[in-house]
């Protein structure tokens, strides 16, 4: 199994295992924990109505800076054979999140025996 490091500056945040088929329910916390390390939590749980919508003010770029921080760290974070699973939403973070937890959360049919 390999483990995903999560970096803030040049120390080490956190070190945890990499998303794989069965081990999304402490991946989960482990990834929300790094995510909220970093900044960027609130990035992936904003609503879509909350996302700035004019790209030449501050805000805006905050918001694409911390998406493209958040989603680079969810990609890093899961096993190759799950990248296929979210490589189209690589530009919104929330929709990188919410495909995993729909895909692996215990209400899901593949998950529900795990």
């Amino acid at each position: 199994m390999t483990s995903t490091t999560v970096k803030v500056g040049s120390k080490l945040a956190f070190e945890f295992d990499k998303l794989n088929e069965t081990n999304y329910h402490t991946w989960k916390y482990d990834m929300q924990a790094a995510l909220m390390k970093l900044g960027v939590w609130l990035v992936v749980t904003a609503e879509a109505k909350d996302v700035p919508v004019d790209k030449k003010t501050p805000e805006w770029k905050d918001w694409a800076t911390g998406n493209q921080a958040a989603a680079g760290a969810i990609y890093a974070s899961v096993e190759s054979s799950i990248t296929p699973l979210i490589r189209t939403h690589l530009n919104s973070a929330s929709s990188m999140w919410k495909t995993l937890e729909t895909t692996y959360s215990a209400d899901s049919a593949m998950n529900r025996f795990l």
